[in-house]
């Protein structure tokens, strides 16, 4: 679910038996005036260590789903689609320290994502 003006989102992860990870992801649009969900699958690209998944929440298609940081933690996480296109910074809560948000932001930058792009939630 990659739309623009989503409010309230939200996603939770859980384990499959199958070695996958199932997504749920909630939102609210307020242009729309409706809450969405959208339930995918996330698989392993090769080693479970690297941090490169694919998720796929319209079979068969696949996205790819690179973490590129993450907290020792595991709280807070910056993720990114195959290319500079996609990029979002995640958090267990529902907000982000600010050391964490800058961290993430300067490994974006190195990495060439145009962080003025980003969109940032209202909470």
């Amino acid at each position: 679910m990659i739309e623009k003006e989503l409010r309230d989102v939200t996603e939770g992860y859980s384990l499959n038996e199958d070695g996958t990870i199932q997504v749920v992801t909630r939102a609210f649009n307020p242009v729309k005036n409706k809450a969405m969900e959208a339930t995918g699958t996330i698989e392993f690209k090769g080693a479970e260590k690297r941090g490169e998944l694919e998720v796929a929440c319209y079979l068969p298609i696949y996205l790819d789903y690179n973490v590129l940081d993450i907290d020792e933690g595991y709280q807070y996480a910056l993720v990114s689609g195959s290319g500079l296109d996609y990029l979002w910074l995640l958090s267990c809560e529902s907000s982000m320290p600010e050391e964490m948000k800058q961290r993430f932001l300067q490994r974006a930058t190195s990495l060439g994502f145009d962080i003025d792009k980003l969109e940032w939630l209202d909470y």
